[in-house]
């Protein structure tokens, strides 16, 4: 337990706003000497600098390794998932594998921060809108124009409460910005935010999600006397966000992570996934995990 204190931060690096929460890859041949066989069927593509998206990388295995995207390539993960990459970045990996790109042209990122997803969605040739609470683009657009994206990408400042559009996007992608959506117990806020999610997805459009989770009482406890927002903010329960997904007409739910979230650093949070991939993530109860991640359809 008292390894466990010393090394606690969870999610030290989260968001000010409503996201609480080198080589550049823009060249086939980037990505594809970084892949190997058991890579698993996933189809790479990237945004070429002409803003076309460019195919590559046809994997025969057919079973997906689900650290694909931390393995590939730790930088282009950081600035994707911004902290806890090693947790986090399963979800990209989930998406990766369960996702018909070839569908996809229109994306919006929720509660953008740097725009670490909206830089992900670009970098597959989608016209993507990145969004976040207010100053949106004086935020993100440096880690976009590093990638040479930002043909693709448009910037806007959005209350995921108050989307303003409509049957408009194929998908729609956030990682942790519910708990703070619904700060000081406002649960109704968050189930608004799923309510215009749905709205401003086409009809078959796809909701990417990756929320903090309430997790084991061990979290509940150490972020309330170590967090600075851990009283305010409203982490949901895995139930809870099977609830928030009811409006859709199928929905996937997978959750991981409970001793990462203690690391103090990003090498120590790197450490502990390893452990949690390892047992804890085969052992404890879904409830207790601190990430809940996956895909609704409209």
């Amino acid at each position: 337990m008292s390894f466990l204190l010393k090394t606690f931060i969870a999610e030290n690096d989260i968001l000010n706003s409503q996201n609480f929460t080198n080589e550049s890859p823009t060249s086939s041949s980037f990505l594809h000497k970084q892949t190997t066989q058991k890579d698993a069927s996933i189809v790479f593509s990237v945004c070429l600098s002409n803003g076309k998206r460019q195919k590559f990388g046809q994997l025969q295995n057919k079973k997906p390794n689900a650290d694909f995207f931390y393995r590939m390539n730790k930088e282009l993960t950081k600035d994707i998932i911004q902290w806890d990459t090693a947790s986090w970045s399963k979800a990209l990996a989930f998406w990766e594998k369960h996702v018909d790109w070839n569908s996809v042209h229109t994306g919006l990122e929720l509660g953008g921060r740097e725009g670490g997803l909206a830089l992900w969605l670009a970098l597959k040739g989608i016209e993507t809108v990145c969004s976040d609470l207010q100053d949106t683009e004086a935020t993100a657009k440096s880690l976009h124009t590093r990638h040479k994206v930002t043909k693709l990408i448009t910037y806007q400042d959005i209350d995921a409460t108050k989307i303003p559009y409509e049957n408009h996007f194929d998908v729609i992608a956030f990682k942790s910005i519910i708990g703070g959506i619904g700060r000081n117990s406002n649960i109704e806020m968050q189930r608004m935010a799923f309510e215009q999610i749905h709205k401003a997805l086409k009809p078959g459009g796809k909701l990417l999600f990756a929320e903090n989770l309430i997790a084991s009482p061990l979290h509940q406890n150490l972020r309330s006397k170590f967090v600075t927002w851990g009283e305010s903010w409203r982490y949901v329960s895995f139930d809870e966000m099977r609830n928030f997904l009811k409006e859709f007409s199928s929905h996937q739910i997978e959750s991981t992570g409970f001793l990462g979230a203690l690391g103090r650093s990003e090498g120590q949070r790197q450490v502990l996934a390893k452990l949690d991939n390892l047992l804890f993530n085969r052992v404890v109860p879904k409830n207790w995990n601190y990430i809940s991640y996956g895909i609704a359809v409209k």
